[in-house]
C-alpha cells in the first residue's frame, strides 16, 4: 500500500509538472496515509491551497473523497465547475472555520499548509482538532518554518508552533503526575485536559508533525488525576 501511493504521487509530480510542496512529503505521505481505507468516502480538508497540487494529490490518494479548500486567496473561479468545495478567507477565522466544518465536515483528515505562521498554526489546530473525526489525522506541514521567517517575523521564537508541541508533549506525559510539582517550561499558553486529552499520538517527521485524534479520551488517566488532586487537597 505505501508503495503504491508513494508511485502515483510521483508518477502525478515530476520534474515537468511542478509541485510547490516539498519532495520528500509523497514519502511521508505514503507512510501514514498507508493505514486508511482509500476507497472509503473520507471527508477531507487542505488549508493552504496554493496551486492546487495538494488537493490534486489528496484526490489521488483517497479517489471517493469529498476534499475541501481554504486559502486566503480568491481561488473560487478555479474551482467552481469541480467537485472541491472551495472557500476564501484566513485561517484563523473561527466563524468561517466553524461554518466549513458545519457544511463539508466533521473532516477525517486536515492539513495545514497555509500561511506558516506559528501563531496561526496553534490557533487553528486547537479549534478544529477538537472537531477533527475520532480516530482523524491533522497534520502540519513546513514546520521548518518556527525557525525562521518565511517572510512574517517572529516575535518570539519561544512561541513558535514547535514549542507549542513540545509543550503539548509534556503535558501528555506529566498528566498522570497530577502535575503538581512540575512547571512547564513553555511560554505557551496551556492547554486544557480536554484539548491534549484527545489526542492519541503525535508523529514528528522533517518539517512535517502529524496529530493522531483518538478514538477516546484518557478516561482511566483523568480519572486518576482528579483522584490525585481530591487526595492532595
Amino acid at each position: 500500500m505505501e508503495n503504491e501511493i508513494y508511485k502515483k504521487l510521483s508518477d502525478l509530480y515530476s520534474d515537468k509538472n511542478y509541485s510547490s510542496k516539498h519532495k520528500e512529503y509523497w514519502r511521508l505521505y505514503s507512510q501514514f496515509f498507508s493505514g486508511i481505507d482509500r476507497d472509503k468516502e473520507l471527508n477531507i480538508l487542505e488549508i493552504g491551497v496554493d496551486n492546487g497540487t495538494g488537493l490534486r494529490s489528496l484526490e489521488t490518494i483517497f479517489p471517493n473523497s469529498k476534499l475541501t479548500g481554504l486559502d486566503i486567496v480568491n481561488l473560487t473561479k478555479k474551482y467552481e465547475n469541480t467537485e472541491i468545495n472551495f472557500y476564501q478567507g484566513s485561517q484563523t477565522d473561527e466563524k468561517l472555520l466553524e461554518k466549513i466544518n458545519e457544511e463539508c465536515g466533521p473532516f477525517d483528515i486536515i492539513i495545514d499548509d497555509a500561511s506558516h505562521v506559528s501563531d496561526h498554526q496553534v490557533k487553528t489546530l486547537k479549534f478544529l482538532f477538537p472537531l477533527l473525526v475520532n480516530g482523524g489525522l491533522y497534520v502540519v506541514e513546513d514546520t521548518h518554518t518556527s525557525y525562521r521567517g518565511h517572510g512574517h517575523p517572529l516575535l518570539d521564537e519561544d512561541l513558535s508552533f514547535i514549542e507549542f508541541v513540545k509543550m503539548v508533549m509534556d503535558q501528555m506525559n506529566i498528566f498522570s503526575w497530577g502535575d503538581r510539582d512540575y512547571t512547564l517550561k513553555s511560554k505557551h499558553e496551556k492547554t486544557e485536559v480536554g484539548f491534549f486529552s484527545m489526542i492519541d499520538s503525535i508523529q514528528y517527521y522533517p518539517n512535517l508533525v502529524v496529530f493522531k485524534k483518538g478514538i477516546e479520551k484518557w478516561s482511566s488517566q483523568i480519572q486518576l488525576h482528579m483522584d490525585m488532586a481530591s487526595h492532595a487537597k
